[in-house]
């Protein structure tokens, strides 16, 4: 098994490239947050560095070597590993989208409720779902579809004693809003953000084409922020582009990735590499820890 590994002080990041199916490094109830996007089924192809999209369909193979059924009894597996590495207090978070196009019919493939289903299954209750709205999205409408610019964000948990930091994600209220300052109904740190996450996705063009489907640093440091302590681990069990360990790092958290496609190891290492540790700490708290 090749590895990444990288310390800094008391906070470890690691990298496994093998499959996620079988998680066996990772200790039960180890893990705090899990944050990730698995592979959209029949809609790209991971086997291969990505290439600038060509035609209508999003980087879409011609041809796929699984079955809908047998996708899902992938992901099935990899949930239950997911659930025995979450802790009681920790939060599974999955970012996935229905499927609209190569379908039969015309009929959507509904990942997103197969999921919510699979994981019940397994004591994984569905706690939410949010909107993540892409500022920048798929500029064409494709046959009886509108524009897709929206995926979902599922959130799961074992208890309903998951770790809650609401004041750490707080927004400044807009001058309009409907309570004026002092107002009972007005936090006075702020607002809490919405159920709509809006973000744009990371910029790629032409050929500085990375990764099909980053995401957003703001977008994984809200997660990390509002379901984890410093010092605890967050997992990625598809990590693709390394965003996650990377953001982990950023924020003082331990981070552990599975990445079964190593052809991805040069953009996930540097971009780890890269990332300022706890870059959040106000400087006499940075001293405190390095010493």
């Amino acid at each position: 098994m090749n590895i990444y590994r990288n310390r800094i002080n008391d906070n470890e990041y690691i990298v496994y490239y093998s499959d996620s199916r079988n998680m066996n490094n990772i200790k039960d109830g180890q893990i705090q947050l899990i944050f990730t996007s698995p592979p959209y089924y029949n809609l790209k192809d991971y086997t291969t560095k990505p290439k600038k999209q060509e035609n209508q369909i999003p980087h879409s193979p011609k041809t796929y070597n699984q079955t809908y059924d047998e996708y899902l009894r992938d992901m099935y597996n990899i949930w239950k590993e997911c659930a025995r590495v979450l802790a009681d207090t920790g939060v599974l978070i999955i970012n996935v989208d229905i499927i609209k196009y190569k379908t039969k019919n015309g009929n959507i493939l509904p990942i997103p409720f197969d999921f919510i289903s699979q994981c019940a299954k397994i004591g994984l209750g569905c706690k939410d779902i949010w909107i993540y709205k892409k500022l920048t999205g798929v500029p064409f409408q494709f046959g009886k579809k509108l524009k897709n610019r929206h995926e979902y964000l599922l959130v799961f948990s074992k208890t309903n004693r998951y770790k809650w930091n609401i004041d750490e994600v707080r927004e400044p209220y807009p001058k309009d809003y409907i309570y004026p300052e002092g107002h009972k109904r007005r936090n006075s740190i702020g607002q809490a953000p919405s159920s709509v996450w809006e973000y744009f996705p990371p910029f790629q063009t032409g050929t500085r084409h990375y990764h099909y489907c980053p995401f957003p640093d703001k977008m994984v440091d809200r997660a990390i922020k509002l379901f984890t302590d410093r010092g605890d681990w967050v997992l990625d069990p598809f990590l693709g582009s390394g965003t996650v360990v990377a953001r982990a790092k950023a924020l003082g958290r331990n981070g552990i990735g599975y990445e079964i496609n190593k052809h991805f190891s040069e953009v996930i290492e540097r971009k780890i590499d890269t990332t300022e540790y706890e870059i959040g700490l106000k400087k006499q708290e940075r001293l405190k820890i390095d010493k």
